[in-house]
């Protein structure tokens, strides 16, 4: 392993940006400072790329910057009417200073005496200034030398801002009720002199110094802006007709524009240094929820949150283009942050070996054998609609089960189960029980070890038990003060030995199935209740009640076979402990508590002695917990997107576990402390390489890292047959790719920068100049490559360079790259030296613009189908009609403009000489923003030299190697293509990806192998010199490595994987694959997400889950090169 490199780069996580409070750029406009939920981020602006993630004690009650950017102020409230404000260093995200502000009251609980209303940081003397209901802090970051002040008879202090050597600040005279303004020195330490008494009271929610205008800007709670004379002590109003609202307003001061700038969720403003009018700039969108904030106002660039799960430096063509629609914002520019990457809030057991992920969206599958996902995929038949409860195990079945609900009849609501199969989609649906349409909202449970379920109706009085033996369910009635409804996600039934279980909502229940009836165990008034756990050593329930004072909450142990309750914890020791879970530790029964901060503490059975305290995550709560003895694993969902994995026994970290949604389906990534990493290749996104304060993409070290049969070593995996296909997966990536683990130093390689200043964010030329200097480090560069959304755009004559360039030798030149209209390009360039080890690549980002022109690409079709053979023996019944039928629904369906004339080839025409002709053709046409599509439809072989060969007509069966189509000769000729967008359908058998070195089964020569549903494309050669392996290792390779340089930048999907067949069917008188798409594409049942965009990876997941679905299981699509940085759309309607 590289040992140099671990001490000169770190990774870094492109996490989501959910509830973002913070979007601010450092002066120079190279970076970007976020903050999302209880983490800092910095972000290299012109790449989207985290630099940074600081993690914070927890999510910020105020956020704000001081006025030349080099500080950040963050306020906490760590517990109820306690805050404490830190300072911290923009650039490294150091933490400068902190102040607990609640040590400066006798009893900060006196609400609102400590409540903190404004702060504000003076750069220059380092004074933080802190308005509270009753006093101003004072406190100095670099001497930490802290005052206070207090001024008789004023309360409610609102806003406080330096200006020169003094401090300016609002508050009540309660005395007069009247708002006055106040002058404090904290150099002198003499209290606040009173400088400025209004006619009325109201209350300012900022104060803003403007230096050059000798000015403050006072805004008010009523949309009125004044301004302040500091010689004078006079007040002139503002023209504000354009209605900035102080509502959770970012702000900052550009010193090259002079101007001052606010922004939030109802767009952004500006303020000319010493002018009285304020300009709206921009209008915001309900849906942003965020700001929008000027970056760049010449090019009409700003930052907000256009995307939900990301930030976005976008482009608005109403300021840069002219539209009076202002609020138009359709142009991405760069994009902060990964989209599909969730957190789960559940963890319970499911099918043996497996684990049901849920939060109040998803349900996923997890194996934590292999750290694969399956979702749940509730795409049941219209007309029924999901309760959004948990979904539940049946062990019977051995499947999971969601509630579902419909309206058979106006008044009336039907409540259905609908049942899940090993793949995750939709098997059966019974019908459990109908109630009056007013009744809604119930919460289902499943017995622990029998295929029963539980309908609790709160709403309904009633609870219902089902067998799902089609009999009337069972019903309990319940207390009619039952209060009606309660949050399904809260954990509120506990199954008990008895045949009894527990039910809490506002109430504590124990019902009985068995005599019909219910007994109150609690009956207090609390606001909310769940149960903690079920304690087999005592035969209790342990459950907590919070009633409306925190001081009231109690965690209790309920022990059902004396009715007995005992008081385990009370007041703030209860209200803390978010859970409660039995642990054996040190082969000793004992308590595992979780408390709300992310702490977790080992109590012994009584809860009179801490044995054991640690941190899973810093300053990271805990979702919930999970014990795996068998294979030691403790596990915890953080609230960080993350899972933390630890030694059940030691309590030593294990890799770090993450869970990214692309489509419809999860993915796992996992990282260990030692920058090893399990990925598969649709997931690159997330992770970058930093090297001095620059983010890099993945494949910079990835030869190094990325090894996935390590992790799941280190993760206790006991599945080795699973492990040992993922070391041979790996070692074969690195045999093809000609790379060796070599230790080396970064400054080993070659260098490759890009003159950034030179290249716009956003143009409206159809090229653009790259700016290029290369530097080779030890051994000479032998090559390079462009690549524009991760896809490579130099074929090979071209990559390759006339003449290496010598060891340390530099080079500069300009390339001149072709963008698409009206889309994003991510530029990525990369040089290679003789042994294959890439340099650290060079990244920009652009946008070209074109007016309103149509953003839909023109759609290029190409078919080749093979029905009927030079050797008759081989012909099959509908691959020809799969690429005719394609091509008539393109002309009939895709209107003109969206498409060029789609080109067909059959049978005898489908020679090696139309092939190159047809891929000409496209060269010819297709231009670079637009999508090709090319279909193979016919035999297809795995030949003795382990490789897929497509069949022509005229192809010799006994000899594939010489006569039919190579796979990757076909992808070498789709790099010549201009356009970036290339999909390749390859419906025929085995169309995966083989090697050459062996098979563990044999089939005769010529024998075909008999399916229910009618016909199989392909042959299975007589292979007496290979051998089929039950995993395929080359399918594994496809998806947990990535090797760019070597794509040819198409997505392809295939009809089968690895060894599996490819079938057809007389019912649609098409192949079952080419079927699918057809449904998929041309009618639209690809939009999962109906925003009238089929994107590649809805088509890909429609595909293979109708395959799948209608070969029960035989055929298994391929799916290869989706990847969430260039999730493209292939159609709009």
């Amino acid at each position: 392993m590289a040992l140099l490199l671990y001490a000169q780069v770190r990774p870094t996580l492109n996490l989501p940006q959910r509830k973002t409070t913070l979007l601010l750029t450092d002066p120079d406009r190279q970076y970007l400072f976020t903050c999302s939920g209880p983490y800092l981020f910095k972000w290299d602006i012109r790449t989207g790329r985290c630099l940074l993630q600081q993690p914070l004690p927890a999510i910020p009650k105020q956020i704000k910057s001081s006025p030349n950017r080099r500080y950040l102020l963050l306020l906490w409230e760590f517990k109820p009417s306690r805050y404490r404000a830190d300072v911290y260093e923009m650039t490294s995200l150091e933490k400068k200073s902190s102040l607990e502000v609640d040590s400066f009251f006798e009893d900060p609980y006196v609400y609102p005496a400590a409540e903190v209303s404004n702060f504000a940081l003076d750069e220059p003397t380092g004074w933080l200034g802190i308005t509270t209901w009753e006093k101003v802090l004072m406190h100095n970051i670099h001497s930490k030398e802290t005052r206070q002040y207090r001024v008789e008879g004023v309360r409610q202090f609102s806003a406080i801002a330096p200006y020169g050597k003094t401090w300016w600040l609002t508050g009540t005279d309660l005395g007069k009720q009247k708002t006055g303004i106040w002058e404090l020195n904290p150099a002198t330490g003499s209290p606040p002199a009173q400088k400025l008494l209004f006619e009325k009271e109201f209350i300012v929610q900022e104060l803003i110094p403007d230096a050059p205008a000798k000015r403050l800007l006072m805004f008010s709670d009523t949309k009125q802006v004044d301004e302040i004379s500091i010689t004078t002590m006079t007040v002139k109003k503002i023209n504000n007709k354009d209605e900035l609202f102080w509502s959770y307003v970012q702000y900052f001061f550009d010193t090259g524009a002079n101007c001052f700038y606010f922004s939030n969720e109802y767009g952004c403003w500006s303020l000319l240094a010493g002018s009285n009018e304020i300009k709206k700039l921009a209008r915001g969108r309900e849906r942003f929820n965020y700001f929008v904030v000027p970056f760049d106002t010449g090019m009409a660039l700003y930052l907000g949150k256009q995307l939900e799960e990301t930030a976005t430096l976008f482009c608005i063509d109403s300021v840069c283009f002219g539209p009076k629609d202002c609020s138009y914002f359709s142009k991405p520019v760069v994009i902060f942050g990964s989209a599909g990457i969730a957190g789960f809030s559940s963890v319970t057991q499911g099918r043996p070996g497996r684990l049901l992920l849920q939060n109040s969206n998803n349900k996923a599958e997890w194996d934590p054998e292999r750290l694969s996902l399956v979702s749940l995929k509730g795409n049941w038949q219209a007309g029924h609609i999901p309760t959004y409860n948990p979904a539940i195990y049946l062990p019977g079945r051995k499947c999971y089960a969601d509630l579902w609900y419909s309206y058979p009849q106006q008044d009336q609501v039907k409540y259905s189960l609908g049942l899940y199969d090993q793949n995750g989609l939709p098997d059966t649906m019974i019908d459990i029980v109908t109630l009056p349409a007013d009744i809604n909202r119930p919460h289902l449970f499943a017995h622990p070890a029998a295929d029963t379920v539980y309908i609790i109706h709160p709403m309904g009085k009633k609870a219902f038990i089902s067998s799902l033996d089609g009999k009337k369910p069972m019903e309990i009635p319940l207390p009619e003060n039952i209060a009606a409804y309660w949050p399904a996600f809260d954990n509120r039934f506990c199954y008990l030995p008895n045949g009894r279980f527990i039910y809490t909502a506002d109430l504590i229940l124990e019902l009985d199935p068995i005599g019909n009836k219910y007994r109150v165990i609690d009956s207090t008034n609390f606001s909310k209740s769940q149960i903690m756990c079920y304690d087999s050593v005592d035969k209790a329930v342990i459950y907590k009640i919070e009633p409306v004072s925190v001081r009231g909450s109690q965690v209790i142990k309920y022990q059902f076979t004396t009715r007995d309750t005992v008081v385990l914890l009370t007041g703030f020791d209860a209200s803390e402990t978010k859970l409660v879970h039995p642990f054996t530790w040190k082969k000793q029964p004992t308590w595992l508590l979780v408390k709300n901060g992310g702490r977790v503490e080992i109590w012994n059975r009584n809860l009179s002695e801490k044995l054991y305290q640690f941190t899973p995550l810093k300053n990271t709560a805990i979702n919930d917990v999970f014990t795996d003895y068998d294979k030691g694993r403790l596990i915890f969902l953080m609230s960080d997107y993350s899972m933390r994995i630890l030694d059940i026994h030691e309590l030593r970290p294990l890799p770090l576990v993450y869970f990214q949604k692309q489509g419809r389906e999860w993915y796992a990534m996992a990282i260990d402390s030692n920058f090893n990493y399990f990925l598969p290749a649709g997931q690159t996104g997330m992770v970058n390489w930093v090297y001095h304060d620059k983010a890099y993409d993945f494949m910079a070290f990835d030869k190094y890292f990325n090894q996935p049969a390590k992790l799941l070593k280190s993760l206790h995996s006991a599945d080795t047959s699973w492990i040992r296909v993922l070391q041979k997966a790996t070692d074969t990536r690195l045999k093809r790719s000609k790379r060796e683990l070599n230790e080396q130093s970064i400054t080993e390689l070659p260098v490759v920068m890009l003159d950034q200043k030179k290249i716009p964010f956003v143009t409206d030329s159809a090229f653009v100049e790259l700016p290029i200097r290369i530097k080779a480090g030890k051994l000479p560069v032998i090559r390079w490559q462009v690549y524009a959304n991760g896809l490579p755009v130099l074929y090979k004559s071209i990559a390759d360079l006339k003449k290496s360039l010598p060891p340390g030798k530099d080079s500069s030149f300009t390339w001149r790259l072709e963008l698409p209209a009206n889309k994003r390009t991510q530029i990525s360039i990369r040089f290679f030296d003789k042994n294959d080890n890439p340099s650290l690549a060079a990244e920009t980002v652009i946008y070209r613009y074109r007016g309103r022109e149509r953003l839909s690409p023109k759609i290029w079709y190409l078919g080749f189908g093979v029905s009927h053979y030079k050797d008759s023996s081989y012909n099959l019944r509908y691959a020809a009609k799969d690429v005719t039928d394609m091509a008539a629904r393109f002309k009939k369906e895709i209107d003109s403009y969206d498409r060029g004339s789609p080109v067909t080839v059959t049978d005898s025409g489908v020679v090696w000489k139309n092939i190159i002709n047809g891929l000409a053709w496209l060269a010819e046409k297709a231009t670079v923003g637009d999508v090709v599509l090319i279909s193979f439809s016919g035999h297809g072989i795995t030949a003795k030299d382990g490789k897929f060969y497509f069949m022509l007509y005229d192809s010799d069966f006994t000899q594939p190697e010489k006569t039919g189509l190579p796979f990757d000769a076909l992808f070498e000729m789709l790099k010549v293509l201009p356009c970036r967008n290339k999909l390749v359908l390859l419906d025929a058998c085995e169309s995966g990806d083989y090697d050459e070195e062996g098979f563990i089964t044999r089939q005769k020569p010529g024998e075909q192998v008999t399916v229910d549903i009618n016909g199989k494309r392909g042959i299975d050669l007589g292979n007496t010199q290979a051998a089929r392996p039950a995993i395929n290792y080359l399918d594994v390779m496809k998806q947990y490595f990535v090797d760019l340089e070597t794509e040819s930048g198409a997505t392809i999907i295939a009809a089968s994987s690895g060894t599996s067949a490819a079938l057809e069917n007389e019912k649609w008188q098409n192949g079952v694959f080419s079927y699918a798409f057809m449904e998929g594409f041309f009618n639209f049942k690809a939009d999962y997400n109906k925003d009238k965009n089929i994107t590649i990876s809805e088509l890909a997941d429609y595909m293979s889950e109708t395959v799948i679905r209608l070969t029960n299981g035989f055929q298994h699509p391929s799916i290869r090169n989706i990847d969430l940085r260039n999730d493209w759309i292939i159609i709009e309607k």
